[in-house]
């Protein structure tokens, strides 16, 4: 049985160095370093988010190819430069636990902050990852990476992404995202509105898919607030497989929470924004909370920002960084600035939904011409 406070690692026993039940940041982050450097030969990708390239290294080639699937769409010839460079390896029995226990957690997600350094702790011990903003490095393990459900892989890499991202002005919102004729669309609104349902009608009719459920947004050079690719997969029920049958020969393993993931590439091989496409960024111009209460006839009703922004930063704005979230609802203010609101009364006839949102589009673009 191992000591409290201690670890084994190469047969041997290690301490960490404790203040409470605090350890140095520096030897937590080198020994994740010295896990990944003894992992064996290392196979590499380049992806681009917005613009910014990152380098994605793994081991086993296995787990490299879990990694790169939700990021296929975006890789890029190898770059001489990268923002950052994400680093995971397939864990040994005797890589060090987590040690900050009493890091701020929500669900089976635990956060530590120190310094230039940021420590993740994913499922009770399945996996951890530093990440030093400083150097944009991001070293960690994975246990039993083939045990692990596709919705696995996707929130560890979207939450790295956005983590290191967020300081380079990239900044969260609850909302799935859309392009049309390179005009953003953001969906967003509470559980069960029909978010999914619009989204997947709007793939189906041609429309390119941006990110589903959690979007990051930047500003562009001009100013306009883009909405930006990220991962290609979705995660649904099996009433939306129902919905959708050309989703359930794609099914992948199923989340504890009944969601089974969906790669989009491979369903609609159409619907991805390549990555040197104007698409792979939208200038967002509508901002869209579907609604299946009231009228079910297909108008858009006008909403304010602050109408739609109240459903939505809940989920989006992590206010514990005062900076950062200044930043963040500083930019979400110019969203609503800049994109028309509306809550959409669905009609019972799904398939009308994306020429209505195509011509609503439409009528924007004439009226900026004016």
């Amino acid at each position: 049985m191992t000591p409290p406070n201690r670890y084994v690692r190469n047969g041997q026993l290690h301490s960490y160095i404790k203040y409470g039940f605090m350890v140095n940041a520096d030897d937590f982050f080198f020994s994740l370093q010295q896990i990944c450097a003894q992992a064996g030969p290392l196979s590499w990708a380049t992806v681009r988010v917005g613009a910014e390239d990152i380098a994605l290294a793994a081991a086993p080639v296995a787990l490299h190819q879990r990694l790169l699937r939700p990021l296929s769409h975006l890789q890029q010839p190898s770059a001489s430069a990268t923002t950052l460079t994400l680093t995971l390896v397939a864990a040994a029995a005797d890589a060090p636990p987590f040690p900050w226990p009493d890091a701020p957690q929500a669900g089976d997600f635990w956060e530590f902050r120190t310094g230039d350094y940021l420590f993740s702790h994913y499922g009770h011990g399945l996996a951890v990852v530093g990440l030093d903003l400083r150097r944009g490095c991001a070293v960690g393990y994975v246990r039993r990476p083939e045990l692990l459900p596709a919705a696995f892989f996707s929130g560890l890499l979207f939450t790295t992404l956005y983590q290191a991202l967020r300081p380079r002005g990239f900044f969260l919102l609850h909302a799935a995202a859309l392009a049309w004729q390179g005009q953003g669309v953001l969906i967003t609104g509470p559980s069960g509105a029909g978010k999914t349902t619009t989204m997947l009608q709007c793939v189906r009719a041609g429309f390119r898919f941006v990110s589903d459920d959690a979007t990051l947004l930047t500003r562009a050079a001009q100013g306009d607030i883009l909405a930006v690719a990220t991962l290609n997969t979705m995660h649904v029920t099996p009433r939306t497989v129902d919905f959708f049958p050309e989703l359930a020969p794609f099914v992948n393993e199923r989340a504890d929470n009944g969601k089974a993931t969906i790669f989009l590439p491979e369903v609609y091989p159409d619907s991805m924004s390549a990555v040197n496409s104007r698409e792979a960024v939208a200038p967002v111009r509508l901002l869209i909370v579907p609604s299946l209460q009231g009228p079910r006839d297909g108008t858009f009703e006008p909403l304010s920002g602050r109408t739609v922004l109240s459903e939505a930063l809940p989920l989006s704005v992590d206010l514990q960084q005062p900076a950062a979230a200044a930043a963040h609802l500083d930019l979400l203010a110019q969203l609503v600035k800049q994109a028309r609101c509306f809550r959409l009364h669905l009609p019972p006839d799904v398939v009308s939904v994306p020429p209505l949102l195509a011509a609503r589009l439409a009528h924007l673009s004439l009226d900026e011409l004016r």
